[in-house]
């Protein structure tokens, strides 16, 4: 029996929280990836618009990973566990980890899949009680179209544009282009010409410490843009011996714990975060 995990700290995690009976080995994300076979690599003899409707394969991303794993079933044979994250990309390495077991051991390889949120001790020994039969296979798909298309639509592209111009006369050694590449530097070049085109404008605070019967509170304006709003403000306010409370919100609520996400999730939201 061994344990699959997707990173080193997930690995020493399930050791100390659950000391499985089973050696523990530690990846470092994809092992495998898809390519076109053999036969479409000359750039120059094959047409792109042929790679869309292209067979694809799977090859060997990570020797160091890979080898790991084959020693491992060959030592200790199945079932294997696969703990990789709990999304689509963590059940596309736990399948990939799947199709190296069924061709080191054989295609009735007995496995296993154990789903976490978090690596708390509590929460692991609580998934390694309840192993899953199987994969979820709604989400295997889903990320290998998400890689076939990348890869399509990547390559076919990116041959395009740099054949294209250097029929054209332009010195280019790639011109690339990536589903998830172009709308990145598209991101990096929307804020890089905020920044070059951003003009500073001066403005005011008025800031006041209130005492209540020994209780201190800290208030502030908004911004004030012109400079005579902002001096009158301050005069009404030095004048001022009492502050009044106009009114105020009071909301009582329990936050939920955040659910795990996934890489294009995170991605949405540090950009609302960071911009």
């Amino acid at each position: 029996m061994i344990v699959v995990a997707e990173k080193p700290s997930v690995a020493r995690a399930i050791i100390r929280a659950v000391k499985p009976p089973a050696e523990v080995l530690a990846l470092k994300g994809h092992v495998l990836e898809l390519d076109f076979p053999e036969e479409y690599s000359n750039w120059w003899t094959v047409d792109p618009r042929r790679l869309f409707h292209a067979d694809t394969r799977w090859v060997i991303r990570d020797k160091d990973a890979h080898s790991l794993i084959v020693e491992a079933l060959k030592r200790s044979g199945d079932p294997v566990v696969f703990a990789m994250d709990n999304d689509r990309d963590g059940e596309l390495i736990a399948y990939e980890a799947l199709l190296i077991a069924r061709e080191t051991l054989s295609d009735r390889v007995r496995y296993m899949r154990m789903r976490f949120s978090t690596v708390s001790e509590s929460e692991l020994k609580e998934a390694w009680k309840r192993l899953e039969p199987d994969l979820n296979w709604g989400w295997v798909n889903k990320a290998l179209f998400r890689h076939k298309f990348d890869l399509k639509v990547g390559a076919a592209y990116t041959r395009f544009l740099t054949l294209s111009a250097r029929k054209n006369g332009r010195d280019v050694k790639l011109i690339s282009y990536g589903s998830c590449q172009t709308p990145t530097l598209w991101f990096v070049y929307e804020r890089d010409m905020a920044i070059r085109n951003f003009k500073p404008e001066n403005y005011y605070v008025i800031e006041a410490l209130l005492d209540d019967r020994g209780l201190k509170v800290k208030v502030s304006t908004e911004p004030i843009r012109s400079e005579a709003e902002a001096k009158a403000a301050y005069e009404r306010a030095k004048q001022a011996r009492q502050a009044i409370v106009k009114g105020y919100d009071l909301k009582v609520g329990e936050e939920e714990k955040p659910l795990p996400t996934d890489i294009d999730r995170m991605l949405q939201e540090l950009k609302k975060s960071w911009g």
